[in-house]
């Protein structure tokens, strides 16, 4: 009704100006022109490629950590250095250990090629070759009760460093491991108790007046077992525990696999790590953009399609990319 009453008024004021002045016409050129229909929204945008650093150092503390928040990182740059302090201090403790069991081993071969010689020789006496006897495996006795020790020691130290850095994470790939070389020292520690204690029956067999003739090497230094032997196998385990906390500190250094910007650092110098993230890296050459749009709009909106984007972090300036998928 209101459009109407505004045409009839507009043509009384045309009609009583009509007697004093010709109407003005004026023309426009139709033209073609595409029509473009465009269809809005808002969501978020992440990247497409993102990576949470960890490492397999569970039960470590985290020394340091390299980078933070903002940071544009490269690939293979370090996140964050574990403390290996402990490890260190274990390796140390190994090395001496095989420093000594070198030591003990040489010492164990001139009692074991004296024992030889003394049961040997011909004495001029039984007594004389028992005492010879006597003298050259009690030398072994003590050196063999001194490795038992120091192996004792190195099973006691592994069992507490189990338990400071292992016993929270009992099923984990690191302390699963650590449960072997501990079972493999004490079966090392078993296997030396019990030839010191065959050493110890034939050392009470010479003392009682037992004859000497005959005994061999192995008769002398443990019931059917060559000590040098031992002492090998033991510095083999030794230097293979050393190779592994070599391995383990190797892994010291966390490093990021591909480059992005550090949207998030999730531990902190000097805490103990239980193998979550530390942090999450963001690629940025792809992103990725998840918009709600008015259902009714969804029809005009086809898989390759342009679009454009823009975000609170580069305000006016427009991102150009496409439509992926329709869901």
């Amino acid at each position: 009704g209101v459009l109407i009453a505004s045409l009839i008024i507009a043509g009384l004021i045309k009609k009583k100006d009509a007697s004093k002045e010709t109407d003005q016409i004026t023309t426009e050129r139709l033209q073609k022109r595409t029509i473009v229909t465009s269809v809005s929204g808002s969501g978020t945008i992440e990247a497409t490629a993102s990576e949470n650093v960890t490492s397999t150092m569970t039960g470590s503390k985290v020394k340091s950590v390299e980078v933070k928040v903002g940071d544009v990182v490269t690939a293979n740059q370090t996140i964050a250095i574990m403390d290996t302090s402990n490890l260190e201090e274990q390796k140390k403790t190994l090395n001496a250990q095989i420093t000594a069991l070198k030591k003990q081993e040489a010492d164990a071969k001139k009692a074991a090629e004296d024992a030889k010689s003394a049961a040997d020789e011909s004495a001029s006496s039984q007594a004389a070759r028992n005492q010879e006897a006597i003298n050259a495996l009690s030398a072994s006795i003590t050196s063999q009760q001194a490795k038992l020790d120091a192996d004792k020691a190195t099973l006691q130290s592994m069992k507490d460093t189990y338990q400071s850095n292992y016993a929270s994470t009992p099923t984990n790939a690191d302390a699963i491991q650590y449960q072997q070389l501990i079972l493999s020292q004490e079966n090392l520690v078993n296997t030396e108790q019990t030839q010191l204690n065959a050493m110890q029956q034939s050392l009470a067999t010479l003392q009682s007046g037992g004859d000497t003739s005959g005994l061999d090497l192995s008769q002398l230094t443990g019931s059917g077992s060559n000590p040098l032997t031992t002492y090998d196998g033991t510095i083999e385990t030794l230097q293979n525990q050393v190779k592994a906390l070599d391995d383990e500190m190797k892994k010291a250094t966390v490093t990021t696999r591909n480059g992005g910007t550090v949207t998030a650092i999730r531990v902190n110098s000097g805490d103990t790590y239980f193998g979550t993230s530390i942090a999450t890296i963001e690629g940025v050459d792809t992103m990725q953009v998840s918009a709600e749009i008015d259902e009714y709009d969804i029809a005009d909106v086809a898989v390759g399609m342009p679009c454009r984007i823009k975000t609170d972090a580069t305000r006016d300036e427009e991102l150009e990319g496409q439509v992926t998928e329709v869901a």
